[in-house]
């Protein structure tokens, strides 16, 4: 193809427009030439630059002009998300890896039962999401207690976090939520403990014991209501991150988790676990089940 011939006059045209205050401004080009502008909107009779990304896209939130009082609307996708239906509505942060409200059974649960009466089974006597959940029973002898558990696999190493839906029965000693991460070489376990008759939270310390963390429930626990626990772990430093109960957040950071070597293979075990007061059933239902990652600081 030939070369398209251009006059003298073309390399030495500048684009020129003005700034705010009326002054001339030559319009830059980049190396391909491009031009390089910035966008500009209006928000309350002031020009604003309109803001982008560190990949240079547009940050943008689609909202409807007003409601039917007249007041604007703003509202980003996770609430747009929220109002559409899905489960995972108590705390939007992290990127979801796995949900479950037992609408499909309880067949990719595996359980541990201690003591006589222990039982893990899905119910539709109390639901949060759906028509199902699932009953957990601690036994009424020996450990008292009975767990589910689930594994998953994970995309990458990251802040990862598991929010358990909980309505607490009768004769509730404590519960236990825990995430024991495996990358091939060594097992990291987070777990939290909650004992019902003072609110106290324990977590799952790097020596392998139950150490309270000085954070106390700070309202009674109703038997009447479903409660969001969420667990953020941040695997990548081996630490804690935070807890979340009801309305209530905890920073955990100073804490950090077990870590020992184990070349299982790579995957995300997740558990509940219930254990009973002495000499009696006590149960929990729980509905639902979210697993996170990509967890923000």
């Amino acid at each position: 193809m030939a070369a398209i011939e251009v006059p003298d006059w073309y390399r030495t045209v500048a684009l020129v427009g003005v700034d705010i205050t009326g002054e001339p401004v030559v319009v830059l080009l980049d190396s391909t030439g491009a031009i390089i502008s910035v966008m500009k909107g209006e928000y309350a009779g002031t020009l604003k630059n309109v803001q982008v990304d560190s990949q240079g896209r547009i940050l943008m939130i689609p909202t409807d002009p007003a409601d039917i009082w007249g007041n604007a609307i703003s509202m980003g996708n996770a609430e747009l998300a929220a109002r559409l239906g899905t489960i995972q509505r108590f705390d939007n942060r992290g990127q979801t890896l796995f949900v479950d409200s037992f609408e499909n059974g309880d067949a990719h649960y595996s359980t541990t039962l201690v003591g006589t009466g222990a039982a893990v089974a899905i119910t539709t006597a109390e639901t949060r999401f759906g028509g199902f959940a699932l009953k957990m029973t601690g036994g009424s002898t020996a450990n008292r207690s009975a767990q589910a558990k689930w594994e998953i696999p994970y995309g990458a190493l990251s802040r990862s976090g598991l929010e358990v839906g909980v309505r607490f029965g009768d004769n509730v000693e404590g519960i236990v939520v825990e995430m024991n991460l495996f990358d091939g070489t060594y097992s990291y376990i987070a777990g939290v403990y909650f004992e019902a008759a003072t609110g106290k939270w324990y977590y799952y310390s790097s020596a392998g014991t139950w150490v309270d963390s000085g954070a106390t429930m700070l309202e009674s626990v109703s038997e009447g209501s479903f409660y969001a626990i969420k667990l953020v772990a941040d695997f990548p430093n081996n630490k804690y991150s935070r807890l979340l109960f009801s309305k209530q957040e905890v920073d955990l950071s100073a804490f950090a988790m077990m870590k020992s070597l184990d070349a299982s293979a790579p995957s995300l075990r997740c558990i509940v676990e219930v254990y009973s007061d002495a000499a009696t059933n006590g149960w929990i239902y729980v509905d639902p089940l979210v697993v996170t990652q990509n967890e923000p600081a």
